[in-house]
């Protein structure tokens, strides 16, 4: 565990970690009313409560027992060494760490299932256990994946039963039919079509006012380096007063040559607000038109590229073939990320209301947790949608990037940006 308020773990720390286990709060109801229960049990007998799981442990131990006594002789050939080497590659981890974890510890899964040799279910079994803390892709999913070596690391869902999909279809407005969520955007494919296109980031050039809007100012960038000298962390900076935490250090450093202290030194308070970068990218058929899609990258690139560089959070969100998907979660902007956008691929149609419900929601979950957050949002579209509706309310500066590809803007950019109270900026080409 750690203190989140002195900034994130470094990736070389990280990977001293073997293995990492990702906690959620979220239960649903049944598992809320067992574990009151288990818990209330407990309190008023707990001799009865363990002597009725004593056979369960007792089990346990002689599981774990006899997998210690085999786990000496478990074989993990080289087809399985090769498949290990194959996803920590395309999760993109630094050195080899991850390499030698994961056969040890699908060696150890094989063992404590008494076999003698490493099969692909024992290296999947542990697969999120060695990658969540190392994986620099950040491909989506926690549990373990089926093996498909020849399908892209990136490659997005087709199946309309999938649980994205439900969620983007459940925000569907009243009145909308199934045919206008599937069928109704300009360009969309059919809601049955498999087809899916990728396209590689393209340079551009751009607008002054989005310039303007992810680039920090020369004061702005001499503050932060100060900060980061200072000791500030997440793009926050020091003020002069006084925080209630004392600092050891300072105080050790300045009473050393009297004879008894003359006074407490104290850290100074953060200032400013945290900066969370929050991307929403349009990935329906219709932006695949003239590179319209790459080009949507490319701004992405800059706008990671950035923040980066500010210590700023960022997180990026795709809503395309009638699902929202996050493509990256909330996180200190990464310094690579090409190969992710390369990789994100466009089809169907465009659930903006949905991506827009989702993005709410997101930020109203992160200011529960931390309320001095400033959310900076781009949206960037085609405008190519059937409806344009939104009753709800995206916190902080909104700027919506106009990529349609045409002399003619037939799209509803622009009216999106007046319906969130955002700027409007055309991508120049």
């Amino acid at each position: 565990t750690m203190n989140p308020d002195e900034g994130e773990l470094r990736p070389q720390l990280l990977d001293r970690f073997g293995l990492s286990v990702v906690l959620s709060n979220q239960y649903s109801i049944e598992e809320r009313i067992q574990v009151v229960k288990l818990r209330e049990a407990f309190d008023k007998h707990p001799d009865a409560f363990m002597a009725e799981y004593a056979e369960q442990q007792q089990q346990l131990k002689h599981t774990i027992i006899s997998a210690q006594q085999l786990i000496s002789s478990v074989v993990c050939d080289d087809a399985c060494r090769q498949l290990i080497a194959e996803r920590c590659e395309q999760a993109q981890v630094d050195g080899l760490r991850a390499d030698i974890v994961w056969v040890q510890a699908a060696i150890a899964h094989a063992s404590l299932h008494q076999n003698h040799t490493v099969t692909t279910h024992d290296i999947l079994a542990v697969e999120s256990l060695v990658l969540n803390h190392r994986r620099n892709n950040h491909e989506q999913g926690s549990g373990p994946q089926q093996h498909t070596p020849d399908k892209p690391p990136f490659s997005r869902p087709h199946d309309k039963s999938n649980a994205s999909g439900q969620a983007a279809n459940s925000t569907q407005q009243p009145g909308e039919s199934e045919a206008n969520s599937q069928e109704g955007d300009w360009g969309a494919m059919s809601a049955d079509s498999h087809q899916q296109s990728a396209q590689s980031v393209q340079p551009i050039n751009v607008n002054h006012s989005l310039e303007a809007f992810i680039q920090p100012t020369s004061n702005t960038a001499q503050r932060l380096s100060l900060n980061r000298l200072k000791g500030g962390s997440r793009g926050m900076r020091q003020s002069t007063t006084d925080s209630h935490k004392v600092n050891w250090f300072s105080t050790l450093v300045n009473n050393v040559q009297r004879q008894q202290w003359e006074r407490l030194y104290f850290f100074k308070k953060k200032q400013g607000e945290s900066v969370v970068h929050l991307v929403l990218l349009d990935t329906s058929a219709s932006i695949l038109h003239h590179q319209g899609f790459g080009k949507a990258k490319g701004v992405i690139l800059q706008i990671a590229k950035a923040a980066y560089l500010r210590r700023e959070q960022f997180a990026l969100m795709g809503f395309g073939n009638q699902h929202v998907e996050t493509l990256m979660g909330v996180r200190r902007a990464p310094k690579a990320i090409e190969r992710l956008l390369d990789n994100i691929e466009a089809s169907g149609g465009t659930p903006l209301h949905a991506a827009l419900q989702q993005a709410e929601n997101l930020q109203r979950q992160l200011l529960r947790q931390h309320q001095q957050l400033q959310f900076k949002n781009t949206i960037i579209t085609d405008g190519r949608v059937s409806q344009l509706t939104f009753n709800g309310k995206l916190q902080g500066e909104v700027v919506v990037v106009d990529v349609e590809q045409s002399a003619v803007k037939r799209g509803k950019s622009r009216q999106l940006a007046e319906l969130l109270r955002g700027h409007y900026v055309p991508l120049l080409t």
